[in-house]
C-alpha cells in the first residue's frame, strides 16, 4: 500500500495501536527513499516481464548432485540471471520422461540453446526449446 503524506501514515498507526497507555508514534518516511525502492522493484519486474515471448540464450549448467554420486543435475540459466524450467517442443513428436532424460544427458555443460520465454514467476522462467530436425538427428541417431 502507498501512503503519500505523514498524516495518512499517522492515521494507520493510530488505528492499529493496542489499547492501553501507548501513544501512536509519528513516523515519517522519506519520500525519495520510498520512490527509489519502488523504482528498483518496478524496473526488475518490468525487466522480467519484457522477457515473455522473446527468444533468449539459455546456458546449460551440469552439476553433480552429491559427492561421489554419478547423478548429474541439469540447470538452465536464462540470460545468466534467472533459473529456467525447460519444456521441449517438437511439432511431430511428444517427448516422454526417458527421451527428456536422454536429451539432458547428451547436452554439453556450458552449451547455449535458444529458447522462447513462456512465463516468469518468482524469478523462475518457463522456457520452451523448439526441437529442430538437426537437434532430433543429433540426439536420436
Amino acid at each position: 500500500m502507498k501512503w503519500d503524506t505523514p498524516s495518512e501514515i499517522e492515521k494507520i498507526f493510530s488505528r492499529n495501536i493496542i489499547k492501553g497507555n501507548l501513544r501512536p508514534q509519528k513516523t515519517y518516511i522519506n519520500a525519495t527513499t520510498r520512490n527509489t525502492i519502488e523504482n528498483i522493484i518496478n524496473n526488475e519486474t518490468a525487466e522480467r516481464l519484457n522477457l515473455i515471448g522473446k527468444t533468449v540464450e539459455v546456458k546449460v549448467v551440469k552439476e553433480n548432485k552429491s559427492f561421489g554420486s554419478s547423478r548429474i543435475k541439469v540447470k538452465y540459466l536464462v540470460e545468466d540471471k534467472y533459473i529456467g524450467i525447460l519444456k521441449i517442443y517438437d511439432e511431430f513428436f511428444t517427448f516422454g520422461v526417458s527421451e527428456i532424460k536422454h536429451i539432458e544427458k547428451n547436452l554439453e555443460n556450458g552449451e547455449i540453446i535458444n529458447c522462447k520465454v513462456l512465463s516468469v514467476k518468482n524469478n523462475i522462467v518457463n522456457i520452451q526449446w523448439s526441437f529442430s530436425n538437426k537437434d532430433r538427428f543429433r540426439f536420436f541417431r
